[in-house]
C-alpha cells in the first residue's frame, strides 16, 4: 500500500508541477498578448496620427488647386472678354481708320470661347485670342502716336501770337 501511496504521491507531484507549469505558460501568453496588444494599440495610434496628417495635407492640396484653378479661370475669362470688347466691329473701323497702312483689314475673328471644359482646347482658343488681342493693341498702340505726331503737327503749325 505504501507503494501505491508513494506511486500516487508521485503521480499527483506530478500533475500538480504539470499543472503549475500550464498555469505560469498560460499567464506567459496572457501578459505576451497583453503586451502585443498594448503594441498593435501604439501602432494604431500612430497610423491614425498619419492618417490625420496625410488627409490635412490632401485637404490643404485640394485648396491651393483649387484656387490656382479658379486663377486660372479668371485669367481665361478676362482674355476671353478683352476678346469680346475686341471683337467688335466699331472698335476695328476706328482702329483701322486711322491706320497709314491699309495692308491689314478688320477680319471676323472666330467665336469667343464658350466651353471650357477640354483644356487644350481652352488654351488654343485663349492663345488665338491673344494674337487678336495683341493686334489690336498694336492698331491702336499706331493709331495713339499718328494722333499725338498730329497734335504736334497741328501745336507747330499754330501761329504765335
Amino acid at each position: 500500500m505504501q507503494k501505491v501511496n508513494n506511486e500516487g504521491a508521485a503521480k499527483l507531484k506530478e500533475i500538480t508541477e504539470t499543472l503549475i507549469k500550464y498555469q505560469k505558460e498560460q499567464n506567459s501568453k496572457k501578459v505576451s498578448k497583453g503586451g502585443s496588444i498594448a503594441s498593435k494599440q501604439k501602432e494604431l495610434e500612430v497610423l491614425d496620427d498619419n492618417k490625420e496628417k496625410l488627409m490635412s495635407q490632401n485637404e490643404e492640396n485640394s485648396s491651393k488647386t483649387m484656387n490656382q484653378i479658379c486663377e486660372h479661370g479668371q485669367i481665361l475669362m478676362t482674355i476671353n472678354n478683352l476678346y469680346l470688347k475686341v471683337k467688335r466691329e466699331e472698335n476695328w473701323k476706328i482702329v483701322e481708320k486711322g491706320k497709314s497702312t491699309g495692308n491689314q483689314q478688320y477680319q471676323e475673328p472666330g467665336d469667343a470661347q464658350k466651353n471650357f471644359d477640354n483644356i487644350d482646347q481652352v488654351v488654343s482658343k485663349a492663345l488665338d485670342q491673344m494674337k487678336e488681342i495683341e493686334r489690336f493693341v498694336k492698331s491702336y498702340k499706331l493709331l495713339n502716336e499718328l494722333c499725338e505726331k498730329n497734335d504736334k503737327a497741328m501745336k507747330s503749325q499754330k501761329p504765335k501770337s
